[in-house]
């Protein structure tokens, strides 16, 4: 039995990850097969298109569109801008961050 979000689609990766661990979501084998490659690879969510991630997991376009509307989404866009905007974030994070690992002096106040 697959079980939908039948609340508001998640805001950010976090709140996805809740939903699949929750089990509020029940996903197919192809649909899981799906989700665990964005999750590890949020790159492929946040710029590949449904053909390009159906023919990694070896599934339909279609079959990447039900995913996203397992969760809530009227249409994969939603779920492609989940992960650009998770992608945005960890990226604003690093330029803080880089080169050295650490805030940049200029950013801390002594």
């Amino acid at each position: 039995m697959y079980r939908r979000n039948t609340g508001s689609p998640p805001v950010n990766v976090e709140e996805l990850k809740r939903l699949i661990i929750t089990k509020r979501v029940v996903l197919s084998l192809r649909q899981e097969l799906i989700i665990r490659l964005l999750l590890e690879r949020p790159d492929v969510g946040a710029f590949g298109t449904t053909r390009s991630i159906g023919s990694i997991c070896h599934v339909s376009a279609s079959t990447v569109v039900r995913a996203a509307q397992c969760f809530g989404f009227s249409d994969f866009q939603g779920l492609k801008c989940l992960f650009q905007d998770h992608l945005r974030g960890a990226l604003s994070v690093r330029r803080v961050t880089a080169p050295f690992g650490r805030a940049p002096s200029a950013l801390t106040q002594t």
